[in-house]
This record gives C-alpha cells, sequence and structure tokens, in this order.
C-alpha cells in the first residue's frame, strides 16, 4: 500500500483529476469556498507525499496556482452578484419612494382639485368675496341708482337700505328725534333675487336738485357679509 501510494503515477493521477476539476470550474465558476476546499485537498496530498520529484511539484503548484485563480473569480462574481443585488434593492426602494411620492402629490392634487370646486360651488351659493355696490349715472337731470355685484360669484337676495345723509344731517339738528324722523330718511328697497357683474339692477332714480350735492349711504346684506358705501354727487362747473 505505501508503495503504490509513494508510486509517481498516483500522484500524475491526482494531478489529472485536478486539471479536469480546474478546467471543469474555468467554463463554470463556482461558489466561493470550493476552490479554497480543493486547494487544501491538493496541499493535503502533496504533505503524504514527500517524495514527488520535481516535475510532479511544479504540476502541483501549478494546479494550486489555477485552484486560487477559481476562487478569486468566484468572489468577484459573488462581489458583483452582490453589488448588483443591492443596487436592485436600492432602486427597488426608489421607484417604491417615488411611487409614494407620486401618490401623495396625485392625492394632494385631487384634494386640492375637490376643494376649488367646492369653494366654486359654495361660492357661487353665499357669494364669497363678491361685493355690491351703488352707481350712479346721470340721465337727464336726474341720477339712476344701479346696483352692481362686484366679484366673480353671483348674489342672492340682496337687500339695500339708504340713508339721505342731507335729510339725516337736519334732522339730527331738531329736537324730537323718533322712529317717523329716521323713516323719513333711510330708504329700503325690495330684496334684489340675483345680482352678477355683468348685469346691474336699478334701484331708484334721483334728482340733484338745486344744490350743489347730495350725499347718501348705503348699507348691503346678503348671505355672504354686510358692507357699506358712501355715494357723493357733486355739480361740476354748475353740471
Amino acid at each position: 500500500m505505501n508503495e503504490m501510494w509513494r508510486h509517481p503515477w498516483l500522484g500524475y493521477s491526482f494531478i489529472t483529476v485536478g486539471v479536469f476539476v480546474v478546467i471543469r470550474w474555468e467554463c463554470s465558476v463556482p461558489s466561493t469556498g470550493y476552490a479554497l476546499l480543493a486547494m487544501a485537498v491538493a496541499a493535503g496530498v502533496m504533505a503524504v507525499r514527500p517524495e514527488m520529484q520535481g516535475a510532479e511539484k511544479w504540476l502541483w503548484l501549478a494546479v494550486l496556482l489555477a485552484f486560487a485563480s477559481v476562487e478569486v473569480r468566484a468572489t468577484r462574481r459573488e462581489h458583483a452578484n452582490q453589488e448588483a443585488f443591492q443596487n436592485q434593492l436600492q432602486q427597488n426602494f426608489t421607484n417604491i419612494g417615488d411611487g409614494i411620492t407620486a401618490s401623495i402629490s396625485e392625492s394632494d392634487r385631487n384634494f386640492k382639485e375637490t376643494i376649488d370646486r367646492q369653494n366654486e360651488l359654495l361660492g357661487n351659493i353665499t357669494g364669497a368675496d363678491t361685493f355690491c355696490v351703488v352707481e350712479a349715472v346721470l340721465v337727464g337731470d336726474n341720477f339712476l341708482l344701479t346696483a352692481i355685484a362686484v366679484g366673480p360669484n353671483p348674489l342672492r337676495d340682496v337687500m339695500v337700505d339708504q340713508v339721505d345723509l342731507d335729510l339725516q344731517r337736519a334732522a339730527l339738528a331738531k329736537p324730537g328725534f323718533s322712529y317717523d324722523v329716521i323713516r323719513s330718511f333711510t330708504t329700503s328697497y325690495p330684496s334684489i333675487p340675483f345680482l352678477v357683474s355683468t348685469s346691474g339692477h336699478q334701484i331708484n332714480e334721483l334728482p340733484l336738485g338745486p344744490g350743489l350735492e347730495r350725499s347718501f349711504h348705503f348699507n348691503f346684506f346678503t348671505s355672504s357679509g354686510v358692507w357699506g358705501e358712501t355715494l357723493s354727487l357733486r355739480r361740476v362747473n354748475g353740471i
């Protein structure tokens, strides 16, 4: 048995097997660790065959180097696979994050559009920021008083009260201030059911009279708010 173990042909047989394994792994690189195991086996065979000749030793050294080359390739491939996996994982997380961000942005946009539509509908009902004013247009010797809406939304059920400031000052200068006196310089017009900025609603026609000026104050009441306007009419150059 010892003679057979020391025979050169046994060593060359192991070398042939090693060369076959190296060729196989060069064609299909194994996972890391297999080449190291093969190197350990080859080193063990070399250790128990101290009588190896020079040619056999050089062949074993070549086999060990080939196994080392295979292990290096396997390690590089594993590192490349791990890096590719990490990159793919990172890309997947990035795609998920982008998807979540896009979904949130879409939800915010849809929510904003919904709120805008609701505000528009609510504005069409309540009038929102639209308000009312009275314009005076001279026609002949009289002023036509027209209520108009200022803003994008319509106004509904607009109530207008007019106070003649000239009559009010005269009434306050006299004793005996009463409700009838208040009514003498205050006019409440019928409610205007619908008012938009593209059209007006005539509420009254007033003469300027023989004086140089007349002053009025108007109070407006709608579902969107209450506001007032002071209107002063003046003669210019006697007109």
